[in-house]
């Protein structure tokens, strides 16, 4: 009896130790890929501010110069061929400035 007692606490103290094993990798993995997430989503957001700021950088240097091409008289075509913008972005651009 005393051997059978013995065994059965074994078992009991070894599936205790494995389920207590298995419930510690899991709150560990849990908190890894938290923290490797909260990683990757920092550094896309940072790319992505960089990228939008790029884009507005561009953008706001091709106003300034269909602005300046405006106020040298130049043909809104040719001012939209240079730029990249719209005809109709440059229009907007010479009406706003007339008002």
């Amino acid at each position: 009896m005393f051997l059978e007692s013995m065994k059965e606490h074994f078992v009991k103290v070894r599936y205790e130790g494995k389920l207590e094993g298995i419930q510690e990798g899991e709150y560990k993995g849990k908190l890894e890929g938290i923290q490797e997430g909260e990683r990757k989503g920092k550094l896309e957001g940072k790319l992505e501010g960089k990228l939008e700021g790029k884009l507005e950088g561009k953008l706001e240097g091709k106003l300034e110069i269909a602005q300046a091409m405006l106020v040298k008289g130049l043909d809104v075509n040719f001012i939209a061929e240079i730029t990249g913008l719209s005809v109709s972005e440059i229009e907007r651009i010479k009406n706003d400035r007339n008002h």
